[in-house]
């Protein structure tokens, strides 16, 4: 979705899309998204650009039991240049 991304080319905004779309017919849910649902916060970055490119999907029955949804820093954490995305079900 297009608040999930700043900049990005639109062959990689429609992948992510059609990749939506498709796990949202399967019944599967965003955690993330479903919890947060006009929250723009992203999971990786660099000087130009920045997106949610880390998902935690689950199935509607999971779903119904979530209780929190989290994109957390992490810096000082992991060396990794992605942000820590959690799910409490």
């Amino acid at each position: 979705a297009a608040r999930d991304k700043k900049k990005g080319s639109g062959v990689e905004i429609l992948i992510e899309e059609q990749w939506e779309k498709h796990l949202r017919k399967q019944d599967f849910c965003d955690t993330y998204r479903d919890m947060h649902p006009t929250c723009q916060k992203f999971t990786w970055s660099n000087k130009e650009a920045a997106t949610r490119i880390n998902y935690i999907w689950v199935s509607e029955e999971l779903a119904s039991g979530l209780q929190k949804a989290e994109i957390e820093e992490a810096e000082g954490i992991t060396e990794s240049n992605h942000e820590i995305i959690r799910a409490e079900i």
